[in-house]
């Protein structure tokens, strides 16, 4: 842990070398709680090529303006070019790093993460309408009016959960249950930075739940009673149309609300599974972890 005058003041490793990226924006701008800093592929190329990205798509209206190239290609590892960044980049969102990634701003860790995100999805789009044609670039009423839309919706927290969750960049192959004491269960955090599992972590309490817990006793025994269960594993007959995975690719604030009826006799050779975010092989092997229509036959 550092100041703002980038020494430490707790903890037993040196300084990060790019401390005074963070110090020296924290400084001048109060209203900044998260610095992204990545080394996403496309942003980079722009900065490469000095190139601004210009928001052409409401991914990139989030930023509310232009991200420019701060062109100065050295590390931001002393205290005079951390300066430098952050009169840069003055009031705005962030910046492109010349030849090294990006630092983009938010009023909190999960509007940075979400900004740069959607950056690099903007420059994705900006590069392909290049190669298209000349891109129409919103204008800055359109900024102005798309981005605070955005900032302002249930679709930033639903972007963020995406993320914790393990995002759709992960492979499938590389969601697998964890073992704990011989019983298997799913751990949330397997694939999160040590800092963000941190700060994610800091929101859950501790010890065992003491709350009320409503529940309401059956009128009569479970074997006369009739029962409807609600899955959000993306659970189809065969026979059925998938659930539309490709367009969340594309879209990640969207969602196919669209349902399928799974028959009680239902059984794991009966189904397909479309999902993005969840492990879907123990679900092959035991539909019951999902939906447990054979532990109430």
């Amino acid at each position: 842990m550092v100041d703002l005058k980038g020494e430490k003041v707790e903890g037993k490793n040196r300084q990060p070398y790019e401390t005074w990226i963070h110090t020296c924006i924290y400084r001048v701008r109060p209203d900044v709680g998260g610095v992204a800093r990545t080394h996403s592929f496309t942003t980079s190329a722009f900065s490469i090529a000095g190139e601004p990205v210009k928001p052409v798509h409401d991914f990139g209206a989030i930023l509310l303006g232009e991200t420019p190239v701060f062109k100065n290609p050295h590390l931001i590892d002393n205290e005079r070019i951390g300066t430098e960044l952050a009169q840069f980049i003055g009031r705005g969102t962030g910046a492109l790093l010349r030849g090294n990634g990006t630092a983009i701003l938010g009023k909190d860790l999960v509007e940075a993460v979400i900004r740069a995100v959607y950056l690099e999805e903007s420059a994705m789009l900006l590069l392909k309408a290049k190669q298209v044609g000349r891109p129409i670039y919103f204008t800055p009423e359109e900024i102005f009016e798309r981005g605070s839309a955005q900032m302002a919706s249930a679709h930033m927290q639903r972007a963020m959960a995406a993320l914790l969750l393990g995002s759709r960049s992960l492979s499938r192959s590389e969601w697998r249950l964890s073992m704990d004491q011989g019983e298997k269960r799913v751990d949330g955090f397997r694939f999160l930075p040590p800092g963000l599992k941190a700060w994610v972590q800091t929101f859950i309490p501790e010890g065992e739940f003491k709350g009320f817990i409503p529940w309401t006793p059956l009128k009569r025994p479970l074997n006369r009673t009739t029962l409807s269960l609600v899955t959000s594993a993306g659970i189809s007959l065969r026979a059925d149309p998938p659930f539309d995975m490709e367009r969340e690719k594309r879209e990640p604030l969207w969602g196919d609300r669209s349902y399928r009826k799974i028959p009680r006799t239902t059984t794991e050779k009966d189904i397909h599974i479309h999902h993005l975010h969840i492990n879907t092989t123990y679900i092959l092997k035991d539909l019951n972890v999902i939906l447990p229509l054979g532990r109430l036959a």
